[in-house]
């Protein structure tokens, strides 16, 4: 699931992301298809606290790598960066 909020930039570089996307070997598909995974019928035992429900799945899995989804550039930026974006 990608969320895009309703932004120009979002509007002017969505080709340039969905291109990524596809040169990175991700398929598109419709909503309908994406909730109709059997992940999205699992409940988590908490709740999501304001979190997505998969969210809420991984951290009650315990990954080891989950951080909280809002998390700034202290954490981006250097990924982002040697990505070259």
């Amino acid at each position: 699931m990608l969320l895009l909020h309703t932004r120009r930039i979002n509007a002017e570089f969505l080709p340039d992301i969905i291109a990524m996307f596809r040169a990175r070997g991700w398929t598109i598909i419709s909503p309908a298809e994406a909730y109709a995974d059997p992940l999205y019928a699992r409940q988590p035992a908490t709740l999501p606290a304001g979190e997505s429900i998969l969210w809420a799945l991984a951290r009650e899995a315990k990954f080891s790598t989950l951080r909280y989804p809002a998390e700034d550039d202290l954490y981006e930026k250097p990924i982002l960066d040697a990505l070259g974006f």
